[in-house]
């Protein structure tokens, strides 16, 4: 083959691969979307015994996510929401006011709305991790934790490993684990 084909056919290679390459499916994002119960013997975490149940509600429509907690204590109750945008760049966690309003009808506390909380989410592969930040706490210190969610193949199981620092009780470690309702 003379110089000058060889020339230009890696050339034309040069050209079109990257058009070859962005025009290529990316690989699609897990979609966690549905209601979520605490699979508690399946799970680990601290304070597991207070915990009678707890139930996800969430929506998720790439790239934003929003997720309603509801649980029930040995003492109480509580409700907790949380909105992301999969982008890795932190805000302000929006309000959720039909949420609030519901969970203070049911005599529940709720956090996370109004509570100066940060939250950014990134993909990490097909891993979507949430990072949240709690600066107005009582004692004025900052309670940052990472979820990192995870879905098994058949879309039945959630898995949330998690991290929290800045806890009374220290850094936090644990594992949940959801079963899709």
């Amino acid at each position: 083959m003379r110089r000058e084909t060889k020339f230009f056919l890696a050339l034309a290679l040069a050209v079109s691969l990257p058009a070859v390459l962005a025009a290529a499916p990316l690989a699609a994002h897990p979609d966690f979307s549905g209601r979520w119960s605490l699979d508690k013997a399946a799970s680990r975490m601290p304070g597991l015994g207070d915990i009678e149940s707890k139930d996800l509600a969430v929506e998720h429509k790439e790239p934003k996510i929003r997720i309603r907690v509801k649980a029930l204590y040995a003492m109480g109750s509580g409700s907790s929401f949380l909105a992301a945008v999969t982008d890795g760049v932190e805000r302000e966690n929006e309000e959720d006011e039909a949420f609030k309003e519901e969970a203070e009808q049911a005599g529940q506390y709720t956090v996370g709305s109004s509570s100066g909380m940060k939250v950014k989410a990134l993909w990490d592969g097909d891993r979507l991790v949430i990072s949240t930040a709690i600066s107005d706490t009582p004692d004025g210190s900052t309670i940052e934790k990472e979820q990192v969610w995870s879905l098994s193949p058949d879309g039945r199981t959630l898995t949330i490993e998690f991290t929290r620092k800045g806890d009374t009780e220290g850094d936090v470690r644990g594992t949940e684990v959801y079963r899709k309702k």
